[in-house]
């Protein structure tokens, strides 16, 4: 439960306590976790946010779905590619967010079961980009879905492995970080728009990750929020 002090705390950071869109890219492929999902979502410890999901599928109809899940969700029309359904969804809650006044999107992906604090969580440390972490691959070939920080040669942490630099700081500065557990405030939002580059076989967090690098913005997680993470078999999806 967000206590008295830690909305007192918020305020202290931010000014206020942020309004926050909860937004999901969706497709019915992850119709698996769904259920699981919506409960965890409508149980959020915190004051002001709303949920949205982008369903992409391709029976527009798939949105009864979340509507009898007591989510709302809009068909943000289907596309042929994995990367242009997901590219789409983002743009669509991206603008979503800026067009009703949130200062924060939360990229909270389908198959993500994050702690019921995870917004307060995230909002305190006073970073514009700022997200949980979770493992993805293989069930024998998991990995963190994450990219350390490029430090100076000096730097004696440069020689850790990821895991030893992770036990070291609770909050670590990345390049790029887990998408589908991601805080971004408004100024952020209305700098960088979600996109792909067709030659490229990368998927359009790839693309977000970099174009944020480039204009300088910093990307942070903590390293105490590792989320739960139910991935599909990834190798049966064959439309990236």
């Amino acid at each position: 439960m967000v206590l008295e002090k830690q909305v007192s705390q918020l305020k202290e950071v931010w000014g206020k306590v942020p309004k926050v869109l909860v937004g999901c890219p969706e497709h019915n492929k992850k119709d698996y976790s769904i259920e699981r999902w919506a409960e965890r979502v409508k149980e959020l410890d915190y004051p002001d946010y709303e949920v949205l999901v982008a369903d992409n599928s391709e029976d527009q109809d798939h949105i009864k779905i979340w509507e009898q899940l007591g989510i709302k969700a809009a068909w943000t029309g289907h596309q042929d590619t994995a990367r242009e359904r997901l590219t789409q969804s983002r743009e669509y809650l991206r603008k979503y967010a800026l067009a009703n006044g949130f200062d924060f999107f939360f990229d909270l992906e389908s198959d993500i079961i994050p702690p019921k604090d995870i917004i307060y969580q995230l909002l305190k440390w006073g970073k514009k980009v700022v997200g949980g972490w979770y493992y993805i691959g293989l069930p024998n070939f998991a990995r963190p879905c994450l990219s350390r920080v490029f430090m100076e040669l000096d730097n004696p942490d440069l020689k850790l492995t990821l895991y030893e630099y992770m036990a070291k700081h609770q909050l670590m500065k990345v390049f790029m970080g887990s998408m589908g557990v991601l805080m971004i405030h408004r100024d952020v939002l209305e700098q960088v728009p979600f996109y792909y580059i067709p030659v490229m076989y990368r998927m359009d967090d790839t693309f977000y990750f970099i174009e944020l690098d480039r204009r300088g913005i910093d990307v942070y997680i903590d390293t105490d929020l590792l989320v739960a993470h139910f991935t599909g078999d990834w190798r049966k999806v064959e439309d990236f």
